[in-house]
């Protein structure tokens, strides 16, 4: 026997007992009692995402509205309580702007700290950089006294050779 909503075949006894059970193009009642009537149970959950008797959240449920309604007055509560729900708007801006108005002021404190930190580094390297400048300046200074000494060690030792020569003859 062929099953009339699906075309499977099997025995009339399964066929009308179990298989009714779980047969996806068996017609099933609409749990919400729609004027639609019934509907293929695999289309079932189809259905309920468009039924007008299916019970919703408001779409302000997401600012504080807690109303459910049933599909098809949704429109008419959403009209109904436009004053409320531009509250619940306020409201959840206020918060949010309160949130991001304590974000911001972290992230000026830090701002600040890593401006302090920038100039406390600057102050740092430019008492290096004098002292690296001071460093340079006696290496300068040290250069010319070694240098000087230098020659004048060369003509003391000339002036000794000489001398030496001299005591000689």
């Amino acid at each position: 026997v062929k099953c009339e909503y699906c075309n499977t075949t099997g025995s009339y006894r399964w066929i009308s007992s179990s298989h009714e059970e779980e047969c996806p193009g068996y017609p099933v009642e609409c749990p919400n009692h729609c004027e639609t009537g019934h509907v293929r149970r695999e289309e079932i959950s189809v259905h309920l995402e468009e039924c007008p008797l299916a019970v919703v959240k408001c779409p302000y449920a997401v600012v504080g509205c807690d109303s459910v309604v049933r599909r098809r007055e949704k429109m008419d509560h959403v009209m109904g309580s436009v004053v409320q729900h531009m509250e619940y708007t306020m409201l959840t801006n206020q918060k949010e702007l309160t949130v991001l108005e304590k974000r911001l002021d972290a992230k000026d404190e830090e701002l600040e700290r890593v401006k302090q930190d920038l100039q406390d580094t600057k102050d740092r390297l430019d008492v290096k950089e004098k002292a690296i400048t001071s460093i340079k300046q006696e290496l300068e200074v040290t250069r010319c006294v070694v240098k000087g000494n230098g020659e004048t060690i060369a003509e003391k030792g000339k002036e000794l050779a000489e001398a030496r020569k001299n005591s000689e003859h």
